[in-house]
């Protein structure tokens, strides 16, 4: 048994998601496959909440934006029953995610695996829309941003697994933000707790509630490549591997596993680079600079970084 969870670029070609399920076809066991809304096109989220205009409530709202995974859902369902797997839905009112919620998701108040644990006994796939929970209202409502990354990991509770795969963009956790650099150092593991601060300091690596949710419940969360598992990232609590993860925020800096303030400022004194002061946590370090030169300073510190001088 293995769940999986396809985010929404993953799930934009079809070229691409025939190869996913493919790996699903020759997968010996039965998956559990929690999809988003499709990342571009008129389905996507952001299409969906475009179509709102001035007058419309917080209920109005989720109704129209979690839309997009109850069509993804469908789609794929239909799709893999043409590729000839034994396949089932699970509609929005089946999933069994309850929470609690204002003009966002609150908190999760309760889940019920019934409908999907009597799926599984029939079906070898089993798919569901991610990121919706029904709420004290009993209105449909989002789990907030990346949310299906929440889904996946309560589904896991719900069925007493201890281990879920997002399938992302990225190869797992790196160094610098993949999408911005090619030259950067990945990650075999990381602990829940490092990736929480990771998280805060501005990564949408996993959600944060997601990532939460799974360190409450001991779940561990495997980042991997939509096609390529050649590399993945393991989150857990035994991530014990040494890590360094350098991310800009405005006028801040963030090296989150590192918090040896002299080295830094010896590194910028050489350089002559300027900033305005150095916050020293426990566990990261933080750097302020109102010089616009923070890509000139991560640069600089990373490079040193993977040549074993920070």
């Amino acid at each position: 048994m293995k769940i999986i969870k396809c985010g929404g670029v993953s799930l934009d070609k079809l070229e691409n998601r025939l190869k996913i399920y493919q790996e699903i076809k020759e997968y010996d066991g039965s998956v559990l496959l929690v999809v988003s809304a499709f990342a571009s096109g008129p389905y996507s989220t952001n299409s969906l909440k475009g179509l709102l205009n001035d007058n419309y409530n917080y209920e109005m709202l989720q109704e129209m934006i979690t839309i997009g995974e109850v069509i993804s859902s469908i789609r794929i369902t239909n799709e893999l029953l043409n590729e000839f797997v034994d396949a089932t839905l699970i509609y929005k009112e089946q999933i069994g995610i309850f929470v609690e919620s204002s003009n966002k998701m609150d908190s999760i108040s309760g889940y019920d695996g019934k409908y999907i644990q009597d799926a599984l006994l029939k079906h070898k796939v089993v798919v569901v829309p991610g990121f919706i929970g029904i709420n004290q209202d009993n209105k449909i409502v989002s789990l907030n941003q990346n949310g299906s990354d929440l889904t996946a990991v309560i589904i896991a509770k719900m069925l007493n697994l201890n281990d879920v795969y997002l399938y992302k963009d990225v190869l797992g956790l790196a160094s610098l933000d993949p999408q911005e650099n090619k030259n950067y150092k990945l990650y075999k593991s990381v602990s829940y707790s490092l990736m929480l601060q990771i998280i805060m300091h501005g990564s949408n690596l996993v959600q944060e509630e997601a990532l939460r949710f799974a360190k409450d419940n001991n779940i561990t969360i495997h980042i991997q490549h939509y096609l390529n598992h050649s590399y993945e990232t393991k989150i857990s609590a035994l991530g014990n591997e040494k890590v360094l993860v350098f991310q800009k925020n405005n006028h801040e800096i963030f090296i989150d596993g590192y918090s040896n303030k002299e080295n830094i400022e010896n590194i910028l004194l050489l350089k002559e680079i300027s900033y305005d002061y150095i916050l020293p946590c426990n566990s990261y370090l933080k750097i302020v600079t109102n010089y616009n030169n923070q890509s000139e300073i991560i640069s600089l510190l990373h490079d040193k970084y993977l040549k074993g001088e920070l």
